[in-house]
């Protein structure tokens, strides 16, 4: 059977066939091309961005550690006064800023905030180091923390704040003068009495200080009788960024005033305070000089040779101490200047005394010796009034020792050579030493070891003084009655606690009395010195010439609850003792820390014997870095200590009030006779000090190389010893 086929003609609909998924290829628009090449460039550009700011970072931290050790290299060579290798490091741009800084650094007076007030180093905080886009000058702020060098009213926290200039050198960072921006323009500050500018930088330390300056003069010019200050007063304070203006401060001499105007370092040269306590010191600082000058302007004060200015040791009212432009009347009868003149042709040398009338401030010029080239003499003033001793040494074919007594009209050599010693290449010396009567003088001679002998003045004639051997260098009692004397030290083997003995007034009938250091007498009959007890723990022991019997007086460790907790050492050691001279219970005592001496640093006490009680009473006066020498004043209310001769502590032991001071390059003399006035020599000026009045006065005079020997009474007696 055929098969059936259905027929599909044009017309007839066929079945729709399912639709395949159309696919459309849309264009990429052309923002989103450029869209991703800026993507991809700021990629690229943002890698070589990163890798430029790591070399800078890089860059940057290595000169700022270059320029943070460099800044500590210079502050460590400043503190030790090292001006070659400070000098290395300076730049060569401003010579005369250079020669400035140099000065400065050489006299220990950079940095430096006044007496009593110093920095170290170890207080020294780097804040932040800066540089120029081309990193090749730095900007170093750092803050220095100051501290008090004695028990004092001064705060023992101040901040000053510095800034300073490096500039890249050849091979090395250069500490260098700041540019002319750095610095600003000049601002004026108009007061009811003082015009001050100051550079724009200073204005935030300036909107305060200028304002209390202006108070400070007002206070001296309506409160002080003596002080004529003029009706429309108007002085002028020039604060200036030239370095330069520090010297003239740092010297003995009164402020730079000329034509009521005044030149003074801006505060950045100083230091911005860091702190309230840092604020009040700037201005009493700068409030003490402005004040000066207005005191030296308007009290008619004058002098022709011998004062250059009075000065208050600290701001107050002035009306109590200028009234009279002295508050006590300077000390009767003559200071005396030894000089040496080597200004003279082929290596001569004169030795001249001076003498001093601070009363009238007349010189006489009292006497004259000249030497040739490789010759010298010292003088020596005499106890008791007996004159001067001479000590010279001769050049020629063998050194020789001469050595000649002399007052005004009156000469004696009573040696010259080696003769009256045993060892013929021995120089024969008096060093200065002598007792308490003039009688006996200490004669050493430089062998090895050296030997000690007395010189009798008593029994001498022309070329013979009789001399007497010593066992070892004699310490008097006060009346000179009896001498303490110490062994001799091995010189192979140096030994602190050595055998002690008592003798006569000539060093003679020794008697044992223990072994001990630093002997010392408390009057005529009683005396002590400093031991080892058997458990090498230190003490101090006293004793009397009736039994030599040695009681313990004080031992150290009985020091140490009073001394400050940063300082408490483990364990004390005595290391010198000052009695007071009319009180026998009382000593100043300095120790160092350890069981043996050492180099510091010290401590500095008052002990004196509590009856009641029946112990020692200790009071903790201050510390210091370096050591130091008391001398109480003669009425006993006044401990002075002095330390490498140009900085003195005076301790008011009635009512523990302090004065501190210092003196550029100085040496001490003492006090007075009456008391009220403590002296301190320096080169071309004298210091005096009456701590009392908490005053000064400063002698300026024409001498160099010149040192202070005694006070004394008439020099213009005439008459033998």
């Amino acid at each position: 059977m055929a098969a059936k086929f259905r027929w599909v003609t044009e017309e007839s609909e066929w079945a729709e066939e399912p639709a395949g998924e159309e696919r459309l290829v849309r264009a990429r628009p052309r923002w989103l091309t450029w869209l991703l090449l800026v993507v991809v460039a700021a990629a690229a550009g943002g890698l070589v961005y990163a890798l430029f700011a790591w070399q800078m970072r890089r860059a940057v931290a290595a000169a700022e550690a270059d320029v943070r050790q460099i800044h500590e290299l210079l502050l460590n060579a400043v503190e030790r006064q090292d001006v070659e290798l400070f000098s290395t490091y300076l730049s060569g741009r401003d010579p005369q800023w250079a020669d400035v800084l140099r000065e400065r650094a050489r006299r220990g007076l950079f940095y430096g905030l006044g007496p009593g007030i110093m920095w170290g180093p170890a207080n020294v905080q780097i804040d932040a180091v800066t540089f120029s886009p081309g990193l090749d000058e730095a900007t170093v702020r750092f803050t220095l923390q100051y501290y008090p060098l004695f028990n004092s009213s001064v705060p023992s926290s101040i901040h000053f704040q510095q800034t300073v200039v490096y500039r890249r050198g050849r091979d090395r960072w250069l500490l260098a003068p700041p540019a002319a921006e750095f610095w600003g323009e000049e601002v004026a500050f108009e007061g009811r009495w003082l015009t001050i500018t100051y550079p724009e930088r200073d204005t935030p330390v300036m909107e305060r200080l200028a304002a209390d300056l202006d108070a400070q003069v007002g206070e001296i010019c309506t409160t002080a009788p003596a002080i004529a200050c003029p009706a429309g007063l108007r002085l002028y304070v020039q604060l200036e960024n030239d370095l330069v203006h520090w010297i003239e401060l740092d010297g003995s001499s009164g402020p730079p005033i000329s034509d009521r105007k005044i030149m003074l370092p801006a505060p950045s040269l100083v230091g911005w305070p860091g702190n309230e306590a840092a604020y009040r010191l700037l201005a009493d600082w700068y409030g003490q000089v402005v004040t000066t000058g207005v005191v030296q302007l308007f009290t008619g004060y004058q002098s022709d040779h011998l004062i250059s200015g009075t000065l208050p040791l600290e701001h107050r009212p002035l009306d109590q101490v200028i009234s009279h432009p002295l508050p006590a009347p300077l000390p009767a009868g003559e200071l005396v200047f030894v000089c040496r003149d080597d200004d003279l042709p082929q290596g001569e040398l004169a030795l001249n005394v001076y003498w001093l009338n601070l009363a009238t401030g007349s010189w006489l010029h009292a006497y004259q010796r000249s030497y040739a080239d490789g010759a010298s003499g010292t003088l020596f003033p005499l106890p008791a009034g007996n004159g001067y001793a001479i000590q010279e040494f001769l050049e020629g074919e063998l050194m020789t020792a001469r050595l000649t007594f002399w007052r005004p009209g009156w000469e004696l050599t009573v040696f010259e050579g080696t003769t009256n010693f045993d060892n013929a290449l021995s120089q024969p010396a008096f060093t200065g030493q002598a007792d308490p009567t003039g009688r006996y003088l200490v004669v050493r001679s430089n062998g090895s070891p050296p030997a000690f002998q007395l010189l009798d003045m008593r029994n001498c004639v022309v070329d013979n003084c009789p001399l007497l051997n010593m066992f070892a260098e004699p310490l008097w009692s006060p009346g000179g009655s009896w001498t303490l004397l110490q062994e001799p030290p091995d010189p192979l083997r140096w030994q602190t606690y050595r055998p002690l003995y008592r003798a006569n007034e000539r060093g003679q009938g020794r008697q044992a009395i223990g072994v001990g250091a630093t002997p010392f007498w408390l009057d005529e009959e009683g005396y002590g010195y400093v031991r080892l007890d058997s458990q090498d723990e230190v003490e101090l022991v006293v004793a009397s010439v009736v039994d030599d019997a040695p009681q313990v007086w004080l031992r150290a460790a009985d020091l140490l609850p009073v001394v400050p907790a940063e300082r408490r050492w483990e364990g004390l050691t005595i290391w010198n003792v000052w009695p007071h001279p009319a009180e026998t219970n009382t000593l100043a005592l300095m120790t160092t820390p350890g069981r043996v001496q050492n180099a510091g640093p010290y401590d500095f006490f008052l002990v004196s014997w509590d009856e009641a009680a029946g112990r020692p009473a200790v009071t903790y006066l201050f510390a210091y870095e370096y050591p130091a020498t008391a001398d109480f004043s003669p009425d006993g209310r006044w401990l002075a200590f002095t330390s490498r001769g140009y900085v003195a502590h005076f301790q008011d032991l009635a009512t523990g009030q302090v004065r501190v001071v210092s003196f550029d390059d100085g040496n001490w003399l003492g006090w007075s006779p009456d008391g009220r006035w403590f002296a301190q020599q320096g080169n071309e000026a004298l210091l005096l000090t009456a701590p009392a009045y908490n005053y000064q006065v400063i002698a300026r005079h024409d001498l160099t190389d010149c040192s202070l020997e005694q006070w004394t009474g008439d020099p213009l007696a005439a008459g033998a010893p």
